[in-house]
């Protein structure tokens, strides 16, 4: 007999779903690190095994595309009727290889896989029906859950899907995330995901720099990253990221996956880490990012982005502490707002890029500051007429599999 589920069952279902599943993800991704003995021991059989899921994933990414990347320009493509999930096969698929990726030490996130993860549940609620506001509403509840964002979530929402928070959307919603983030809070409690305190101002020269150096970094890793990603269309360098990966767990261990173990660098540091060691931490995250993210293996690109813009914050902080006189108390401010700028140059999504900087570090008060400053940053970019990098992945996604039957 089939069951008949009425509108608060299917959301209460869902947030319980969404709760308990994605609190696995988090904790398999960011608390539970099972893959230490394998990037720490036998480096010939690390070999082996990255080589080996170079392989799998290059098969599997061609025989489900919609399992490719961050998940989220698909998501846009399903919405739009471009696209269509398969749950069945997909979701164990998805949840899977972003946990390998991330547990070998390719640089992968985990948010626009959790996004679209949430999706295919409630594919699965809706045994095939098709409802994209419900489908919407479980993808940014997976958002919310994973970091513990809800505002930045619904921002996301608003931002990449045109979501429009309707009085029964708005209830609904509500009730799905209040239910996924009863469970988060139950198993994580109420702890911010980085712990960066801002406690002053930066100064105006020092936020000049910050901004310009986002600007440069942000436009250059999109554009390299959408470049990079026509190249692997030669099929045998999708090794190449796996190799990369096996090199920078001996000559930079701490920019491997998708950069809690930058983050956790520099709380632990702070201002005394050293310029050239933060330079050099930089470059490595960008260079292995944009190798690893652009080769289309199941990864997000929202972590891995804010770890970049971390790292950018501290090098202007370190910079500015050196050479324009500014307060040591200033680093952490640095560091939050390199994360917001740089999500706002690369994503273009300036009111997720404020909230989820300050939802990820505990710092609500600051979130008018910034806003501002993410909004001036996407006005500029709006004049060059920039592209978000989601709309141009989705371009390329169904430029190149225009030939599949979906």
């Amino acid at each position: 007999m089939r069951i008949a589920y009425k509108p608060w069952h299917q959301c209460l279902l869902a947030g319980i779903f969404i709760g308990l599943s994605i609190s696995l993800f988090k904790i398999l991704l960011l608390d539970w690190d099972v893959f230490t003995r394998l990037t720490t021991g036998d480096p010939v059989f690390y070999v082996g095994v990255l080589l080996a899921s170079a392989v799998l994933m290059q098969y599997f990414k061609l025989k489900y595309p919609m399992i490719r990347g961050s998940g989220c320009p698909q998501l846009k493509g399903v919405l739009l009727n471009q696209l269509e999930m398969k749950p069945a096969a997909e979701l164990p698929l998805k949840f899977s290889s972003v946990v390998l990726m991330n547990g070998l030490g390719l640089s992968a996130g985990s948010a626009g896989p959790a996004i679209q993860l949430g999706a295919y549940f409630g594919q699965l609620i809706l045994k095939g029906k098709k409802n994209n506001d419900f489908l919407l509403s479980c993808a940014m509840t997976a958002f919310a859950v994973l970091y513990g964002v809800p505002m930045a979530a619904i921002a996301f929402g608003i931002e990449e899907y045109q979501m429009k928070l309707k009085a029964e959307r708005l209830f609904s919603l509500t009730f799905m995330m209040a239910t996924a983030l009863g469970i988060r809070l139950w198993l994580f409690g109420t702890a911010p995901t980085l712990r960066f305190k801002m406690e002053t101002y930066p100064s105006w020269q020092g936020l000049g720099f910050l901004i310009a150096a986002s600007l440069l970094v942000g436009l250059t890793y999109k554009i390299t990253q959408l470049w990079l990603g026509r190249l692997y269309r030669w099929r045998p360098l999708i090794f190449l990221p796996f190799l990369m990966t096996f090199y920078f767990s001996k000559a930079m261990p701490k920019i491997l996956g998708g950069g809690i173990l930058l983050f956790d660098l520099m709380a632990e540091r702070g201002a005394t880490l050293l310029l050239g060691t933060a330079v050099a931490l930089l470059a490595g995250k960008i260079i292995f990012s944009l190798f690893c993210l652009s080769s289309g293996v199941p990864a997000g690109v929202f972590l891995p982005t804010l770890a970049i813009g971390g790292i950018l914050g501290s090098v202007t902080a370190l910079v500015s502490i050196e050479y324009f006189s500014e307060a040591a108390l200033a680093y952490n401010a640095y560091i939050v707002l390199g994360i917001a700028l740089v999500s706002t140059v690369i994503l273009r999504r300036p009111f997720t890029g404020a909230l989820l900087a300050a939802e990820l570090t505990g710092n609500y008060g600051w979130i008018p500051y910034l806003l501002v400053l993410s909004l001036i940053v996407n006005g500029m970019l709006i004049r060059t007429g920039d592209k978000p990098l989601n709309e141009a992945l989705l371009e390329k996604l169904l430029d190149e599999d225009k030939e599949i039957d979906y």
